[in-house]
């Protein structure tokens, strides 16, 4: 096995990990028809892999998927975590407000947002 074949098994270890791990989280993020289509996508490798074995050359193809998933699960993930900490103090607010005037606030209008994007 040449050098451009360990590159390739060595980009593979790099890339499909992420992969799976941008699928799994693809289904809190995005729902249920973009994981699959995200997995389909993911799935290509069965083919570009094989290929770039053969033709260390096409190494590169196998960043294709990764672009394609990654960043937009990684983005929306991003973006899911920063909703869930907001409504996490929102939700320990309320119970301050609670505890403080002996019950919940009608509304929000007192809360200071502290991530308001």
């Amino acid at each position: 096995m040449g050098i451009g074949r360990y590159c390739v098994v060595l980009l593979a270890a790099t890339l499909l990990p992420a992969q799976y791990l941008a699928f799994e989280v693809s289904w809190e993020t995005l729902g249920e028809i973009p994981q699959a289509f995200a997995g389909l996508i993911i799935l290509s490798n069965l083919v570009l892999l094989p290929l770039a074995l053969w033709r260390p050359a096409l190494a590169g193809s196998l960043l294709v998927p990764w672009l394609l998933v990654v960043p937009v699960v990684g983005y929306t993930a991003y973006q899911h975590w920063r909703a869930q900490t907001e409504a996490a103090r929102i939700v320990a607010w309320t119970y301050e407000q609670r505890l403080r005037n002996g019950s919940f606030p009608d509304d929000l209008s007192g809360y200071e947002f502290s991530d308001p994007g």
